[in-house]
């Protein structure tokens, strides 16, 4: 049986981080400036094929995919944006964390928008090379589903926290 000193030499990270959330002291954790860019057709693409490696496992997909107005494209876009000559999002930490906030937020979806969300999360971190580490992944199935959940339910005043909650998952 482990001792309490163990568990919270185990777990530091965890007490540092919930302790400068507490005291309004998180940090956005910036992990390098992406190489990849995500766009509005790759992005479709990746969807299309997610729809059909969903239908061949089985997984009811009914209206998944199909857009709502142009919101995908707004979002994708505006992970680019600029104010003053500097991006709003300059990090891959930042863009896949907005990117996964908006479309949760933003339903640019009929149906789908959870699973999209997390699928553009995942490869975005992916193709940024900062999805796995020593062969391990970044961030697991129970901390992107909880993160995902976190988000829905969340009031918008709390979105600069999240992303910073996020980034933190991500380093």
């Amino acid at each position: 049986m482990e001792t309490k000193n163990a568990i919270i030499k185990k777990y530091a990270e965890v007490f540092k981080v919930l302790g400068n959330y507490d005291s309004g002291k998180l940090k956005l954790v910036k992990i390098g400036k992406p190489k990849f860019v995500l766009t509005y057709e790759g992005a479709k693409r990746v969807i299309s094929e997610a729809k059909k490696e969903l239908k061949k496992m089985g997984i009811s997909i009914g209206m998944f995919g199909k857009e709502s107005g142009n919101k995908l494209e707004t979002i994708i876009v505006g992970l680019g944006q600029t104010f003053g000559g500097k991006e709003l999002y300059p990090t891959i930490g930042e863009k896949a964390a907005n990117l996964l906030y908006f479309i949760l937020k933003n339903h640019p979806f009929v149906d789908g928008n959870k699973k999209i969300g997390a699928l553009l999360f995942l490869y975005y971190l992916e193709k940024n090379k900062t999805l796995l580490r020593r062969g391990k992944k970044i961030i697991d199935d129970n901390t992107l589903i909880t993160l995902i959940f976190l988000m829905i339910m969340s009031n918008s005043k709390e979105k600069d926290n999240l992303i910073k909650i996020t980034t933190n998952f991500l380093k």
